[in-house]
């Protein structure tokens, strides 16, 4: 074992660890080294304030890797269209996550 600690969180899954909303974790600021988040921002109400949270709940120095959808299905295109006009790519999502907490590179503000 490599001393790592996984904590699975989903809005509705009861085999989850922590069932929460991504806009409003259940946990203390700093408390993570690392935060993953698999295709998550286009499902959510208020993307920028998930990233919020993220950006609170991992600790100085620690690591955000997300993933959005590229494909979406059609019921799920019109959320991600009024969110951000452009696609999901690495400019856009730098561009849009720029000040939220820290930039997405990992660099502190």
């Amino acid at each position: 074992m490599l001393g790592h600690r996984y904590v699975g969180v989903d809005v509705e899954f009861v085999g989850a660890d922590v069932v929460a909303n991504a806009c409003a974790l259940p946990f203390r600021s700093a408390s993570f080294d690392h935060v993953i988040t698999n295709a998550l921002l286009e499902h959510v109400a208020d993307p920028q304030t998930a990233v919020r949270e993220v950006s609170r709940i991992r600790r100085p120095g620690g690591y955000f890797t997300g993933s959005a959808a590229m494909r979406l299905p059609a019921s799920l295109l019109k959320r991600v269209r009024d969110f951000c006009m452009e696609r999901f790519v690495e400019e856009a999502l730098r561009e849009k996550l720029h000040g939220v907490g820290r930039d997405s590179d990992g660099d502190d503000d």
